[in-house]
Parts: structure tokens; sequence; C-alpha cells
């Protein structure tokens, strides 16, 4: 699988937890308070990882289209350092997403708190599972070639 089909599969794969967590989100809105703000929660980051996967297909596209050839070793593999990099942001920043919703939780904001952990949970597995696997494990490119 190159880069670029990684992408494509990494992006597809957030669509659908996105419509997944979209779908929850609408059921759990019309349970009790709790549910409605894990329903709640669901919803939003449903949107955000939406837009997400539009903006990242459509540059991975956008910059493939626009090299001579996007199949050189140099370009496979600045573009498989800067996804692992920017997966591996992603998992960091989970991890703080993670401790929000605690820090919501013991304010009682349980619902808020409960759907931003369930989110950032399964984002966090998401991201680490597909950081690790991005293909082409050749060395960084130079500075000067980002």
């Amino acid at each position: 699988m190159t880069v670029w089909q990684y992408q494509r599969l990494l992006t597809r794969r957030l669509l659908q937890w996105s419509l997944f967590s979209l779908g929850m989100g609408v059921v759990l809105t019309r349970g009790r308070s709790l549910w409605r703000g894990v329903g709640g929660q669901f919803i939003g980051w449903a949107l955000v990882n939406m837009g997400i996967a539009y903006f990242g297909t459509r540059s991975a596209n956008q910059r493939q289209k626009a090299l001579a050839d996007p199949q050189t070793s140099a370009v496979v593999t600045k573009e498989a350092y800067n996804l692992r990099l920017l997966l591996w942001v992603n998992t960091g920043l989970d991890l703080l997403y993670l401790r929000g919703g605690r820090w919501l939780i013991k304010r009682g904001n349980y619902g808020t708190g409960l759907g931003i952990i369930l989110q950032s949970l399964f984002l966090f597995l998401f991201d680490l599972y597909h950081a690790a696997n991005v293909p082409d494990e050749g060395a960084s490119p130079d500075a000067s070639d980002l």
C-alpha cells in the first residue's frame, strides 16, 4: 500500500467513525441528562472529524496531483514522515482531551466529560494505530525538504 492509498484509507475510516458518532449522538440526545451530554459531544466531534476527513482527503489529492511523480522515493518518504508526525501529534492531543474530559467530570459535568473521554479514547487508539502503521518507514527527510 502506498502512502497515498493509506491516507485515503485513513480518512475513509475517520469518516466512518464520524458517521457512527453522528448517528449515536442523535440517539443519545433523546435520553436522560447524562446521555444527552454524551450525545451532544458525539455530534460535535462527528462534525469536526467529518471536516478533518474531507479536508485531509482534498489536501492529499491536491498534493498528489501537483507533483510530477508522486511515487518517487523522496516524495513518498516526505509524505510518510509528515503523515506519521501529524498522527503522533494528534495522539498527544488526544491525551489532553482525555484529561479535559476527566476535569469536567470532576466538576460535575458528567455527560459532557464522559462524551469527551469516549471520543478522545477512540481517537487516541485510532491515531496511535495509524501512526504506527504508516507505510514506508524510510528515514526522515532533510529539514530543507520539508
